[in-house]
């Protein structure tokens, strides 16, 4: 998945929420491999940072609460920046959109419902300034299982119009 802004870049309180959001929904998917969730908001991305008295701590890049304060938010946009796991990678070169990746277990895959839930994910986050890009065999398979359903009455319609057209002809 890849979440885009179309103007300004994700380091605003609206968007990082959104990558938040979806980073944790993400790892909720069923049959989603927990192991092989990956993006800049994932727990396992973090930021070091040392404090006055010289410790040195591990945080999560994208903290649980965003900050809405320009100072607050500067400083994740630094972190991603100078983070060579993040930066050309999880999140692009421009600021404008962020990767999500996961893998799923294949012996708990049910296609359907993953896509119900991708593209219910994609209702929710997407709004003018913001498009959210799903990929992969989830949700090719989804497809196919979707549309699976229409293939009849396509077949049907497509039938009774090649009929009736051979009617008018002969």
């Amino acid at each position: 998945l890849s979440i885009e802004v179309k103007e300004g870049d994700i380091f605003n309180p609206k968007t990082l929420k959104k990558v938040r959001y979806l980073n944790d929904q993400l790892d909720l998917l069923p049959g989603v491999n927990h192991f092989q969730v990956e993006s800049a908001a994932h727990i396992r991305i973090r930021s070091i940072q040392i404090t006055p008295d010289g410790m040195v701590k591990f945080v999560p890049l994208v903290p649980d609460v965003i900050p809405e304060d320009p100072v607050g938010l500067a400083q994740i946009k630094r972190d991603c920046y100078v983070n060579d796991a993040v930066y050309g990678r999880l999140v692009s070169v421009d600021g404008k959109a962020a990767l999500f990746t996961a893998g799923f277990l294949e012996q708990s895959l049910n296609y359907p419902l993953i896509f119900e839930h991708l593209q219910r994910l994609r209702r929710e986050l997407q709004d003018d300034n913001t498009t959210l890009y799903i990929t992969g065999p989830p949700m090719l398979y989804g497809w196919i299982f979707y549309l699976y359903k229409h293939s009849f009455g396509i077949f049907r319609a497509s039938s009774t119009l090649a009929c009736f057209a051979m009617t008018i002809l002969v």
